[in-house]
């Protein structure tokens, strides 16, 4: 066993793509560089429920113990911030392959480089519950919506316009034959005001991420829920997500971010055209260039978080009921 480890932490009010992410990547880079891995507040796992994933590897148990009350020094990804575009985008760190000693890992870690050509292992990272895999099978002739709702509908930049699902319908069925289709959402009122001719699977994350891993063609929102079930779905689905993933049809025509890119999905435009890799890897290239040569000032994270929220003002323990109450005379905008 390794003397060194590489650990990550889930964290409060992390969403279960975001957690899923950082697992599977900080655990191949502990099989790469040789190290022990280390998972720490299991206890926020938001997939338990479902899926079984590791504590720890090549760690033994009484080290394990140890190494849980340990400070270790932190590597963070590296992120650019693009003010045109108002978010943090990254891509593969390859800094974090230099690491020589242990390290608590902290970003986002949503490249697929991380898994250094094989996919196949996260078949093994995690497994889930055969019961609710049989229970959310789905026939191979349908096409499942992943629509993501919720707090993004506070971003306008983040819901994608319901012609992206028109068009992806129209595609399906042009170069697949395909005519019926499922909704899997975290948000039903969205969902049915968008789609109120299909049945729709929500308000258990367990089952969603089933109906995604047993599905044969899929229409997928810029979440990163989605990726998990869908590369360790056995049937090898066909993808249709959105070009520059998180900021649709941007006219700066940058990929948001290059991490988010995946080579063997298809990329859908504004206009409706569907794109492979070869039509999408030098629009990915050019977006890691332009941040390699022009982002070179770093700054605090706390200088990022500036500006006024309304937010603010309403007590936290109210929040939640009034989003609610609003979410029903609003369920397109609030969730």
């Amino acid at each position: 066993m390794s003397s060194h480890i590489l650990s990550t932490e889930f964290l409060d009010g992390q969403g279960l793509g975001n957690q899923l992410w950082a697992y599977a990547a900080t655990r191949s880079l502990s099989e790469r560089l040789g190290f022990g891995f280390k998972l720490r507040g299991f206890e926020r796992f938001k997939g338990s429920a479902f899926l079984s994933i590791s504590e720890h590897v090549n760690i033994s148990i009484e080290r394990d113990n140890c190494t849980s009350k340990l400070i270790l020094p932190t590597y963070h990804e590296r992120q650019y911030y693009d003010p045109e575009l108002k978010l943090l985008s990254t891509y593969f760190d390859e800094e974090v392959l230099n690491l020589r000693s242990s390290h608590d890992l902290k970003g986002y870690f949503q490249s697929e480089q991380y898994f250094f050509g094989d996919i196949e292992k996260l078949k093994h990272y995690f497994i889930i519950d055969a019961k609710i895999l049989e229970k959310n099978s789905i026939p191979s002739d349908i096409c499942v919506l992943n629509l993501r709702g919720g707090e993004y509908k506070r971003f306008k930049d983040l819901i994608l316009p319901q012609s992206y699902w028109q068009n992806a319908q129209k595609n399906m069925m042009e170069l697949y034959g395909i005519s019926k289709f499922l909704v899997v959402t975290d948000d039903y009122r969205y969902a049915k005001k968008i789609f109120p001719q299909y049945e729709i699977v929500s308000g258990n994350v367990g089952d969603c991420y089933a109906v995604l891993n047993s599905a044969k063609y899929v229409v997928a929102s810029n979440s990163s829920f989605s990726y998990f079930p869908i590369k360790t779905n056995l049937n090898s689905p066909i993808v249709i997500a959105p070009q520059y993933w998180s900021r649709f049809n941007n006219s700066y025509k940058r990929w948001a971010a290059p991490a988010n890119f995946y080579a063997d999905w298809l990329w859908q435009g504004a206009d409706g055209e569907i794109q492979g890799i070869e039509g999408c890897i030098g629009c990915v290239q050019d977006t890691i260039q332009f941040y390699r040569s022009e982002y070179f000032v770093s700054c605090p994270p706390s200088q990022l978080n500036q500006g006024f929220s309304w937010k603010i003002l309403i007590p936290t323990m109210l929040r939640p009921h009034i989003k609610k109450f609003l979410s029903y005379f609003f369920p397109t905008k609030i969730g």
